[in-house]
């Protein structure tokens, strides 16, 4: 036994406080992983106010720079308040732009109560959840970063089937409606219970472990002047982006290849399954590997991921589409627990909270460029192989970062 878990074992009894924890983090965040269940509720918006697509991308695009902004303002919020009280903002943040979506007549009220309040809110117990959660685990924290947010990603799978089943029973304002009174209560209960552990255990550097980097804790300030963290903050953005290229457009490119609506959504929620195992796979990868060995798999992976798509097209082959997506949902997931890896060896826990914000606004520049470019060559083209053709050079950009990412 580590001295570590002797000293978590200490504190918490039969040593399954910590875990506790980690359980309650994993439900969070799979709840939080509402953000990417945003298509489902386009439909039946767009059927009674016949928006048209640009203004309810619009919606996602902002609901996506509100989860990035919320991120950051954690990472102020937690110096000064409790995690736990943070949470309990969000529940309030959230529930409540639900609830208050359910009411919207128009654009603007939907903007500010689903995309402002829902991201925001989300964003917020994102953050805090794994700042604090990971804090109990300083030995594994590529395993555990990798857990939590398989959480993230599986939401979208799971609150995509709930939630088209409520549409289905109570509309979308009574769905919105009830989400808003479950979140509220959901979020509010599991506030109470995000805390932080005995400063021993927070202050365990990984230093010496199998796949860290560890030695310096940077602010902010000197993490942002470190071209080391832009090179890799560009790797992040290439490597979202193409993912995302396909992740908005997933449907439709099953249906071009020949899928019906049933054979489409079964293949776009083999993403979201992909993804979230993805994520656990890159955390343990992160602390057995290390980053030296992680990030060039990743990078040759979405490479080989564009050949594979572009193949599908070609041979209008629905299997190999199938592995395509495959691909795409475990590369995408090696993205978010390598934020989390590189900030924590790179740049150390004690400004982790808002060093990881900054890193994963990688998402929100990604969310921008990849599905823009893709919707843009689709549309000139009337066809997915530019997407793919992107995707490919997006992979080989990427290696030329891959080069420029090395330790402070």
């Amino acid at each position: 036994m580590s001295q570590i878990e002797s000293i978590a074992m200490a504190d918490s009894g039969p040593g399954i406080k910590r875990y506790a924890y980690l359980v309650l983090g994993v439900v969070l965040l799979l709840a939080m992983g509402l953000v990417y269940a945003w298509s489902i509720f386009v439909p039946p918006l767009v059927a009674e106010f016949g928006w048209q697509p640009s203004k309810t991308s619009m919606g996602f695009t902002l609901l996506m720079s509100m989860f990035c902004i919320g991120g950051v303002l954690t990472g102020f919020l937690v110096k000064k308040f409790p995690a736990g009280f943070v949470v309990f903002l969000s529940a309030i943040l959230v529930g409540g732009g639900f609830y208050l979506s359910s009411t919207v007549q128009g654009l603007a009220g939907l903007y500010l109560f689903f995309s402002v309040m829902v991201g925001l809110g989300s964003g917020m117990t994102y953050n805090a959840v794994l700042s604090t959660i990971l804090k109990w685990f300083p030995e594994k924290i590529g395993l555990v970063s990798g857990l939590l947010m398989m959480g993230f990603g599986l939401g979208s799978f799971i609150l995509s089937t709930l939630g088209t089943a409520s549409l289905q029973k109570y509309g979308w304002r009574g769905t919105f409606g009830l989400l808003g009174v479950v979140y509220f209560l959901v979020i509010l209960a599991c506030s109470f219970f995000v805390k932080a552990p005995p400063r021993a255990v927070a202050q365990k550097s990984t230093q010496g472990e199998k796949g860290t980097e560890g030695g310096l804790e940077l602010t902010s300030g000197q993490m942002l002047r470190r071209k080391s963290f832009w090179f890799y903050f560009l790797w992040a953005v290439v490597l979202t982006a193409s993912s995302l290229m396909v992740i908005g457009a997933a449907a439709p490119i099953a249906k071009s290849l020949g899928a019906d609506n049933v054979k489409a959504g079964l293949l776009t929620g083999m993403i979201a399954i992909s993804n979230g195992c993805g994520r656990v796979f890159a955390g343990v990868m992160h602390d057995k590997l290390g980053r030296k060995i992680v990030l060039p798999i990743y990078t040759v992976l979405f490479t080989l991921t564009g050949c594979v798509l572009y193949l599908a097209l070609l041979s209008q082959s629905l299997i190999l589409l199938t592995v395509g997506f495959l691909m795409t949902g475990l590369a995408y997931g090696g993205v978010p627990p390598s934020n989390s890896a590189v900030v924590s060896n790179f740049y150390g826990q004690k400004n982790y909270p808002l060093n990881f914000s900054l890193a994963n606004l990688s998402i929100l520049v990604a969310s921008i460029l990849g599905p823009t470019l893709a919707g843009q060559m689709q549309s000139r083209t009337q066809s997915f192989g530019g997407t793919f053709i992107a995707i490919i050079i997006f992979g080989l950009i990427s290696i030329g970062f891959l080069f420029k990412i090395k330790k402070p």
